[in-house]
């Protein structure tokens, strides 16, 4: 008699994945600090219309970010825990129609985490935008902070980040609130709580924390739930 062969049910995507670890996002702040340090010198350095431009930056920062994960400088944040960091690379969307959303930088993790189905969109995503002067914060919102919210990235996690590389003497959490409460569509930038919460509450902050609605639904039916927004700004001089 033949044998019936057994073909086993690949696990059911649940939305979203369990988050990250808050020691794991800190780390990945840190390292993202750490990265800018010598390219902030750098830009300082060169002469007026010669800087890099931000897809110029990403590759940069992508580059020393990866430096760091090999050089094991920083705990945590290793090659052991940490897959290559990419950038721009090609993502679907959370309808799974749309397969040239591209977030800036990518992180994913070396090992599977539990209670996720599909590691492929397992991932830290960061989306990184310019903040020359407070009138063009839209900008960071409409193509940065809202394709997190519209589910072009980083739709089956909870958390990710937002790189501000500010030219002018922004700082957190002031400016991110003003930008904030001057949007001209409220009920896509709801923030739950509306104060950015704090990792380091006094001088230039080290990041704040910012909870979004999103209001779509997963082809599945799935509910996304509401995202957190990790928000580093990088100063070109303290």
């Amino acid at each position: 008699m033949a044998r019936r062969l057994s073909v086993g049910v690949p696990p059911r995507n649940i939305y979203p994945f369990p988050p990250f670890d808050e020691v794991l996002i800190r780390v990945v702040i840190k390292a993202i600090r750490t990265a800018w340090v010598p390219i902030a010198l750098e830009e300082y350095q060169v002469s007026v219309g010669s800087e890099r431009d931000e897809v110029a930056l990403n590759y940069a920062m992508t580059e020393k970010i990866n430096e760091i994960r090999l050089s094991g400088k920083i705990p945590g944040f290793t090659s052991e825990v940490f897959e290559t960091v990419v950038v721009d690379a090609p993502t679907k969307d959370f309808t799974g129609n749309r397969i040239n959303s591209r977030p800036d930088i990518t992180l994913r993790l070396r090992n599977i985490r539990p209670g996720v189905a599909n590691p492929t969109i397992d991932a830290i995503f960061i989306e990184c935008k310019r903040l020359r002067q407070v009138s063009n914060f839209g900008r960071y919102f409409s193509s940065g902070m809202d394709k997190f919210l519209q589910g072009q990235y980083a739709w089956a996690v909870s958390q990710a980040i937002m790189i501000g590389y500010v030219e002018t003497s922004q700082k957190l959490p002031d400016a991110l609130q003003i930008g904030l409460e001057r949007l001209d569509r409220p009920s896509r930038a709801q923030v739950v709580p509306y104060k950015a919460r704090l990792v380091r509450p006094s001088g230039q902050s080290y990041a704040a924390f910012t909870r979004h609605h999103r209001t779509w639904q997963h082809p599945n039916e799935d509910h996304p739930g509401d995202i957190e927004l990790t928000h580093v700004w990088l100063c070109y001089t303290d």
